[in-house]
């Protein structure tokens, strides 16, 4: 899949001709905002997912406690 992803970026770069266009300033900024915030939501997800197994593996494993 990943090698499909590859040959197809190399093969549409390669294809590109002239192009006309203009970035400005604040185009730079908010990419730079897309990619820390897709970042950010990456590792909160990682995270979360990681508490929530920890805590099952935990409920699953808990020793009960008999008092006599």
């Amino acid at each position: 899949m990943i090698n499909i992803v590859v040959i197809s970026f190399i093969v549409l770069i390669g294809l590109i001709s002239e192009a006309f266009a203009y970035f400005d300033p604040g185009t730079g900024s908010f990419i730079f905002q897309a990619l820390i915030a897709i970042i950010a939501t990456g590792v909160a997800t990682f995270t979360s997912t990681l508490t929530r197994l920890k805590n099952f593996i935990c409920k699953l494993f808990k020793k009960k406690n008999k008092k006599d």
